[in-house]
């Protein structure tokens, strides 16, 4: 910006702004860097979330299903934000998260429930289920998320700190 006043003094004066252009060019540049470090930092932070929610839980692990159920992906971007999910598909993913309350498991439509216990094969029409503890692992998968998009967010804000101070 470049004032300069009028010879002779008057009351009057006149602003020329040079480098606009420029100013105009290092702005896009700063957008493109902060939405880039936004849309890597929910992407990555997703991936890695649920990675971490595959390998940090505390549940035993018999078949693989619900880990195997577990992604994180970028879900959608725009010019002003980025949605990212970590989603546990698996039917019964929340019960292991939360736990459940004591509860009668019934067999279907009035017929009988056959399982194994002690060595033996039981038939009964119901059995007093004595509920599960919670064993989390979706908050492991939250926190690594949190973590690694603030990173990959604060690397696009440097970038875009570069191109200002070009």
């Amino acid at each position: 910006v470049q004032c300069t006043a009028t010879n002779p003094p008057t009351a009057m004066f006149s602003v020329t702004i040079e480098g606009e252009q420029e100013l105009a060019s290092a702005w896009l540049r700063v957008r493109a860097a902060v939405r880039h470090g936004m849309r890597v930092g929910v992407e990555t932070g997703c991936k890695e979330g649920a990675a971490e929610a595959r390998s940090m839980h505390k549940f035993h692990n018999r078949t693989g299903h619900l880990e195997g159920s577990i992604t994180g992906q970028l879900t959608g971007n725009s010019e002003t934000e980025q949605r990212g999910e970590i989603v546990a598909k698996a039917k019964y993913a929340s019960f292991v998260e939360e736990g459940t309350d004591p509860h009668v498991i019934r067999g279907r439509n009035g017929g009988m429930l056959v399982f194994e216990w002690q060595g033996r094969t039981v038939r009964v029409r119901s059995v007093n289920h004595p509920g599960t503890k919670p064993l989390p692992f979706m908050s492991f998968a939250y926190l690594k998320c949190e973590r690694v998009a603030l990173r990959e967010i604060e690397v696009g804000i440097k970038v875009a700190q570069e191109a200002l101070d070009r």
